[in-house]
């Protein structure tokens, strides 16, 4: 027969049993709405280009909307501190965990608050082309994905070991996509300089790479036959030396694989000089949306058609820079043709578009361009040169390798 006291404390332990398991599954909750939130923003991924409603200067709903991010951001970082240090020293008691579920539940109000901002700009009809909706896409994955893994943190299958190693670290990651989140291009020009600039950037770091790469090939009068024979020819004295040497050469990235044939240089220069006239293309797009976006501050008549077509230079921008990619993925040695000439081929139509978007833009709207399809139309010249320099080369040594 218990006494009084001790069917009081029996209760009470009851209690906070029930209020530990609601918790729980309060957490559980708050988890599984992250993962949910940050499912939706993957499923919002769209291809079709985006019609613009602003190229400077920002709608006023777009930018209550770029502010709505910042304030759940700003409130997601200074709650997750509170969160993670009261999640690793927080007792049993009813008060502690109950206050560590409130901070849960205001870190999915900080996510939804985030969430809230970003689908108005991803909406089809926002004004926000396809570039801006990218940057912030990725910036709301990371947000949401940092969240979730740090309320995952303290979810009770976790021992106080996995807490303690993990916790700090994932609130740091947090802080820095939170942070990155700020940093997010805001608004058409932005987002499509940053994309230009960092295609532009990629391309300058391909043909640096490629350059590198044909620079330091073995000379070309060398006998490839002899050298062959040399490799691979080596008695009982000398076995053990070549092995080392071949070992020597893996390590320092010296081996033959990594070098051209004679027959392949004039391919794989020809195909830098492509690049060469894509970055080119890219660096006078960037000038072209500049010198447009300049006319949209100064009238308002034809506005709708130049949001159009600095739209279409981005789309066309976007295919010309994932080219760039593609076409320095098929020059490493060696050179597997047959893929190679259709990569250079797409790499061709692509900058044939881009250029001939450019040079269709009607005088009478840009009269500030004319110096710009001037230099579009050397660069279109130049780049069926170097295009058919390539194809040639190309297609005469898959000739020679089919009669051999």
């Amino acid at each position: 027969m218990n006494t009084p006291q001790q069917d009081d404390d029996d209760a009470a332990g009851v209690a906070d049993i029930d209020v530990v398991d609601e918790g729980n599954k309060t957490k559980d909750e708050v988890y599984r709405s992250l993962l949910r939130l940050l499912e939706s923003f993957t499923q919002t991924e769209t291809s079709s280009p985006q019609p613009l409603s602003h190229w400077r200067e920002l709608d006023n709903d777009i930018q209550q909307a770029y502010q709505l991010i910042g304030q759940g951001a700003e409130y997601v970082k200074s709650t997750s501190t509170k969160y993670t240090l009261m999640g690793k020293s927080c007792s049993s008691s009813q008060h502690d965990k109950g206050s560590h579920y409130e901070l849960a539940l205001d870190l999915l109000r900080g996510a939804e608050q985030i969430a809230a901002g970003a689908f108005f700009l991803l909406q089809n009809n926002s004004g926000c082309g396809r570039s801006c909706q990218s940057f912030l896409r990725e910036g709301i994955r990371a947000t949401m994905a940092s969240l979730a893994s740090l309320v995952e943190v303290f979810l009770p299958d976790n021992n106080e070991q996995a807490i303690e190693e993990s916790a700090n670290r994932k609130t740091g990651a947090l802080w820095e996509s939170c942070d990155a989140l700020f940093l997010i291009p805001k608004g058409n020009r932005s987002a499509i300089r940053r994309e230009l600039l960092g295609w532009m950037r990629d391309s300058v770091e391909t043909m640096q790479e490629f350059q590198a790469l044909l620079e330091h090939q073995p000379p070309l009068e060398e006998d490839a036959v002899g050298k062959e024979l040399q490799k691979f020819s080596f008695d009982n004295n000398n076995h053990k030396n070549s092995n080392e040497e071949e070992w020597q050469a893996f390590c320092t990235g010296e081996e033959e694989d990594l070098y051209y044939k004679v027959s392949e240089r004039g391919i794989a220069e020809s195909c830098l000089r492509l690049i060469k006239c894509s970055r080119g293309t890219l660096a006078l797009t960037l000038d072209a949306c500049e010198s447009a976006g300049q006319m949209l501050s100064t009238t308002c008549k034809d506005q709708e058609f130049i949001l159009q077509w600095i739209g279409e230079l981005s789309e066309n921008c976007k295919i010309v820079g994932e080219g760039v990619t593609n076409l320095g993925m098929e020059l490493y040695p060696s050179l597997q043709l047959d893929s190679l000439l259709a990569e250079l081929n797409t790499q061709r139509d692509a900058l044939f578009n881009l250029q001939n978007c450019i040079l269709s833009c009607p005088d009478r709207l840009f009269l500030s361009l004319s110096d710009i399809k001037v230099k579009a139309s050397k660069l279109a010249q130049n780049s069926e040169e170097r295009y058919r320099q390539a194809k040639d080369a190309i297609e005469a040594l898959m000739q020679s390798n089919s009669v051999v």
